[in-house]
């Protein structure tokens, strides 16, 4: 079993920070001034709560599955259909977001490229970007030391 950590990048930091300082400043300003509690306005910190759940904590490769860490639970993905994994943090670049969170604790969810074509992304470090290619799917992750992870994971499927 190896492991892997998923720092984040400085963007990331930003985008959070700023995301959150927004999202729970309004709603807080809101009661401090007015005393009440208005529904609509607790949507903020709402949204903050449910994408701490899905934030991405780490990587493990473990008996032919990638196990993504979240918060509170772990995403398997079956590595037994992989056909090549490579790191390449310029095969994320321009990417729109099809469906997901663009940077709220993380970049998680369905994204598209002229490169990759539609992908699923668990990512907190765009720098670190992995792209593991299935026959039907691609998935891009970040764990810390990229490289370090593309060996493992090629020598682990004897794709090296």
């Amino acid at each position: 079993m190896t492991e892997y950590n998923a720092s984040w990048s400085t963007r990331l930091l930003l985008i959070s920070a700023l995301a959150t300082a927004v999202l729970i400043g309004i709603p807080l300003t809101v009661y401090l001034q007015e005393g009440t509690i208005n529904p609509a306005v607790w949507l903020g910190p709402l949204m903050c709560l449910v994408a701490a759940l899905f934030i991405v904590r780490g990587y493990r490769i473990d008996t032919n599955r990638l196990i993504i860490r979240r918060l509170l639970w772990e995403t398997k993905i079956d590595l037994s259909g992989l056909k090549r994994a490579e790191y390449n943090p310029e095969a994320v670049k321009s990417s729109i977001r099809t469906f997901g969170n663009g940077g709220l604790f993380s970049f998680s969810g369905f994204f598209k490229n002229s490169t990759l074509g539609t992908y699923r992304q668990y990512v907190t470090n765009h720098n670190n970007a992995v792209i593991l290619y299935f026959d039907s799917k691609t998935i891009v992750i970040s764990p810390d030391n990229p490289e370090n992870f593309v060996y493992a994971v090629n020598q682990f499927k004897n794709l090296a």
